[in-house]
């Protein structure tokens, strides 16, 4: 019996939104609020396209906090996209952050963060958050190293971002390709002053577990309307890709080689259980990077969509196309290297 296609969940662009869609870093969304609530400041480090951006999302959730001990009416999170504060002088910067708080307080009633336009503003603004209650006040600063590059942004200024976690209930989560005492030591040559990055707690992002990856897709698979196939009923002999330190071309290989030889034995069978069973090789071939696991799903999903009754020869021809144009993404060094 064919299903009816539902809407493609994944993600091939932009961040993961919905919390309901987002698995697998247990381990990392625990050790980050569990700092955040103690007041420590957290710095999330990996590469391009490694999900840091969707992890910002997801522990700002009010269902996860409650999840973690915080109570969502007794902090404020603030998401603030760097890229968008790159070029920008300082009180630009303040103001512009001043904004995002007073766009999360007025969701609640009774609170008030006044007009910023200096450091001076933004200290009374977190003074007034944490006298209303919020405790704490979390500043999420996604892409920060665009801020330590910018010229107009000296020592001085992270030294003031320093003083708002020592003088209020304040704490910073950002995340970065590079580790933060690597970005300053690149930056800045300033002597005598404790720097920015000692205040942080890092975590580093890598790769997916084979596990993870599973639970993910066989939920994305079910939301589109493939049943995802059960494990067991796999073949002997297909082992999963380890994570390790490999190019995008290694990998590709590796997928088109199983995916042309599991279609030889699948192309009489035009059914449903042949997008099932492709789809599921394509799982344990490829689906360790999160980039790369959202961009496979999505197009296997939009073919399966458009030719929901069969995996015909066009198909395997459409989707082999899209994986020999996979993205070219930074790998991380695996777990353990």
């Amino acid at each position: 019996m064919v299903q009816t296609p539902g809407k493609n969940p994944f993600y091939p662009q932009g961040p993961v939104q919905d919390p309901g869609l987002f698995f697998g870093r247990r381990d990392a969304v625990r050790e980050i609020l569990g700092f955040l609530r103690l007041g420590q400041c957290v710095s999330v480090v990996g590469p391009g396209k490694i999900g840091k951006t969707s992890l910002l999302h997801y522990v700002s959730h009010p269902f996860v906090l409650g999840e973690h001990g915080l109570m969502a009416s007794e902090c404020l999170f603030v998401y603030v996209d760097c890229r968008d504060l790159a070029s920008v002088d300082r009180e630009r910067w303040f103001n512009y952050v001043g904004s995002q708080m007073e766009k999360q307080a007025t969701q609640r009633p009774g609170m008030a963060v006044g007009h910023v336009e200096s450091f001076a503003d933004l200290e009374g603004a977190c003074e007034r958050l944490n006298q209303s209650g919020m405790k704490p006040v979390v500043v999420m600063l996604d892409t920060f190293d665009l801020l330590t590059g910018a010229d107009q942004l000296d020592f001085s200024f992270f030294i003031n971002l320093r003083s708002l976690n020592a003088n209020f209930e304040v704490a910073f989560l950002v995340a970065s390709e590079e580790p933060l005492n690597d970005l300053e030591q690149e930056y800045f040559r300033v002597t005598g002053s404790s720097p920015f990055s000692n205040i942080f707690h890092p975590v580093r992002l890598g790769f997916l577990d084979q596990g993870e990856s599973r639970v993910l897709l066989t939920h994305y698979f079910a939301q589109a309307g493939l049943i995802f196939p059960n494990p067991a009923a796999q073949k002997a002999g297909l082992r999963p890709l380890q994570p390790g330190r490999r190019t995008i071309a290694v990998r590709l290989r590796s997928v088109l080689d199983s995916l042309g030889a599991r279609y030889k034995h699948y192309r009489h069978r035009q059914s449903v259980n042949a997008v099932r069973s492709l789809v599921d090789l394509i799982v344990e071939r490829s689906a360790d990077h999160p980039y790369l696991v959202q961009w496979i799903g999505w197009h296997a999903v939009d073919i399966w969509h458009k030719n929901s009754d069969k995996w015909n020869n066009a198909c395997h021809e459409r989707l082999l196309g899209h994986l020999h144009s996979l993205p070219d993404v930074q790998m991380p060094v695996a777990r353990g290297e």
